[in-house]
């Protein structure tokens, strides 16, 4: 197995204000058609009043760094196992119904449709682009974790000619860097 499978160019995006408190990372995946923001997050598994300014604040994020003319993925471990997603019903909970009233109101789709903890779907894949994230498959933990890992395609393609025609000073001031992106989390660009 090899685990390298591609080298991208990202732009963290640098969170301020109450966003830099969560467990929240965002970053533009470079030279790829469409563009993609990219937003992993965890969500404690709590339910009580601080975890529901936890999941308005996590939300409020997402709303705050928006997309503009990018395709969203948002990715993470957000200990929902109350919502059906198939059906789109959720507990009577406020984190609950506020979380899939978020996915709903923002036109996103959910595309784990497998356990991955237990018996219960906790770790999720959302997009507002229902052909960017395909192949999405159960794979073994890593490490000692114990949630079952999701390996998934982002289906972009390769622009590095833009790599050619944008001068650096509109990359503004992110912190541009390479990443790599290994199989068990990812394969990208075919």
């Amino acid at each position: 197995m090899h685990l390298l499978t591609r080298v991208l160019a990202v732009a963290e995006v640098a969170l301020s204000g109450d966003c830099s408190e969560l467990e929240l990372v965002v970053f533009d995946v470079l030279y790829v058609l469409p563009t993609v923001r990219m937003f992993v997050a965890y969500r404690p598994p709590n339910y009580d009043q601080n975890a529901s300014h936890y999941v308005n604040l996590l939300l409020d994020c997402v709303d705050k760094y928006p997309c503009n003319s990018r395709s969203s993925v948002i990715l993470g471990d957000f200990n929902l196992p109350n919502i059906s997603w198939p059906n789109l019903h959720c507990s009577n909970d406020y984190i609950h119904q506020t979380f899939l009233s978020f996915v709903i109101t923002r036109g996103f789709i959910q595309l784990v449709d497998f356990p991955t903890r237990e018996r219960n779907l906790l770790d999720i894949i959302l997009t507002d682009d229902e052909c960017l994230v395909t192949s999405v498959l159960p794979d073994a933990p890593l490490g000692h974790s114990d949630h079952t890992s999701i390996v998934f395609t982002l289906s972009v393609s390769s622009c590095a000619r833009l790599l050619l025609l944008t001068p650096a000073p509109a990359l503004g001031t992110c912190g541009i860097r390479a990443i790599t992106i290994y199989d068990n989390m990812a394969r990208f660009l075919d």
